[in-house]
């Protein structure tokens, strides 16, 4: 992250969401519940995406998410985040699972938006840090 305050990158802030029906497709087989069924959705929306990246440009994109689980409404599961790339407009092509919103600049008024997920303490959906650290990988469980 420390690149992005110093110089010009390719870095795109990102919204992953997934529509409902995305979520249930994407719960097939899953027999976990809770957290750790919405962090196993994240993780396998984001390794297909990144499996159909890599199919059509012949390498990964690089990229760092955090998950969230939304606070009104649905409160389905989504991603903020940075995706390093030269192609944005093909984000939202590629991701596939419902809204992809891409930011117009990423700087460190976004960087710090994005890591304020990994200490949020969510009232409505507490959690122990203990899990949030068990569960972080490429993606960020909150």
């Amino acid at each position: 992250m420390e690149e992005i305050r110093h110089q010009e990158t390719n870095a795109h802030f990102v919204t992953l969401t997934f529509s409902n029906e995305s979520i249930i497709e994407l719960s097939n087989n899953i027999e976990i519940e809770g957290y750790e069924r919405d962090n196993e959705i994240a993780r396998i929306a984001v390794r297909r995406f990144l499996e159909r990246w890599r199919k059509k440009y012949k390498k990964s994109v690089r990229h760092w998410l955090v998950t969230e689980l939304g606070g009104n409404g649905t409160e389905n599961i989504h991603l903020h985040g940075i995706i390093w790339t030269n192609k944005p407009e093909d984000i939202n092509k590629i991701w596939g699972y419902g809204f992809a919103g891409l930011g117009e600049y990423v700087n460190e008024k976004t960087i710090n938006y994005i890591t304020k997920y990994v200490t949020k303490t969510d009232l409505k959906h507490p959690v122990t840090i203990e899990w949030k650290v068990r569960l972080m990988g490429r993606i960020i469980v909150t």
